[in-house]
């Protein structure tokens, strides 16, 4: 014969004392996985705006990189600097900030094709105008009439320029 916890009454035996089991176990069971199933999703949920955070701030300080490396005509360092940025952005997260690293991935681009030589200008010509491109995604001329109207402004000079370089210049 078992042994019978000191829990149970004594008067739960055979198919009492199973179903008393089953019924202690399964709420012991739901209370404690619904408690770490909450405890879990407020880490989860801590930690993802933490990552987010930390994404944005990466995102500034490449940004600013960029930035300070076009002040000084050091187009393929700042190049490198947004599209790294770009790499810690997505569209659907911050599509704002996304549209704006390709208007910068755009200008830097069309400096360096008017400065390149060869294959190397129909490159970057080509690279700037899909930039632009890409950035009119989210610019829209309804939802940022602005914005739209600036990109589309860059765009018609990289096509302009990618036909007859050397002219604008």
């Amino acid at each position: 014969m078992r042994e019978k916890s000191k829990q149970v009454p004594e008067h739960f035996t055979g198919p009492w004392y199973a179903r008393w089991q089953r019924k202690t176990t399964s709420q012991e069971i739901r209370k404690f996985s619904l408690e770490d199933l909450e405890d879990n999703e407020k880490q989860l949920k801590a930690l993802k705006q933490e990552l987010r955070q930390l994404n944005e701030e990466i995102v500034e300080d490449l940004r600013k990189a960029g930035n300070a490396h076009y002040i000084n005509y050091d187009f393929k360092k700042a190049l490198d600097s947004y599209q790294k940025a770009l790499t810690y952005i997505y569209k659907n997260s911050n599509p704002t900030l996304w549209a704006s690293l390709l208007i910068e991935i755009g200008n830097v681009n069309g400096e360096i094709a008017i400065r390149a030589k060869g294959e190397d200008i129909r490159v970057h010509f080509q690279n700037s105008i899909n930039a632009y491109l890409q950035a009119q995604e989210v610019y829209s001329r309804k939802n940022f009439p602005q914005h739209w109207a600036r990109t589309q402004m860059n765009l018609g000079l990289a096509l302009a320029d990618q036909e007859h370089p050397r002219l604008r210049r």
